[in-house]
């Protein structure tokens, strides 16, 4: 087995192990999205999403962009008009992908 591989494998059963940890239900996504990792190639498919994820979350430490919430202002492009800033809404990182800007939420939005 692949070094990588086993890197992930011990991810995986420490998140399990530690209830405490932000990715303690990390095991449970293969259930939620049943295709990730199962089409073409799903090595690079796989490789591609640690790849991003990874430095985004702080190797998967952080399930928000660190100070976020308060430069939530500095991630909404007003001359937007297709995907308006919408008050009181924060478009910062969240989750493993850590997409910001209203733009991004409003195309992602449209596509899930």
């Amino acid at each position: 087995m692949r070094s990588s591989a086993v890197s992930l494998i011990r991810l995986a059963e420490a998140a399990r192990a530690e209830d405490s940890i932000p990715g303690k239900h990390f095991s449970r996504l293969p259930a939620r999205y049943p295709l990730f990792g199962t089409t073409g190639s799903p090595e690079r498919e796989i490789a591609a999403f640690f790849a991003h994820v990874t430095p985004e979350t702080g190797h998967i430490c952080y399930i928000e962009e660190i100070n976020g919430a308060s430069k939530a202002a500095d991630y909404c492009d007003k001359q937007n008009r297709q995907y308006p800033c919408k008050a009181g809404r924060g478009y910062y990182g969240r989750c493993p992908v850590q997409l910001s800007w209203n733009y991004n939420y409003g195309a992602v939005g449209n596509r899930i």
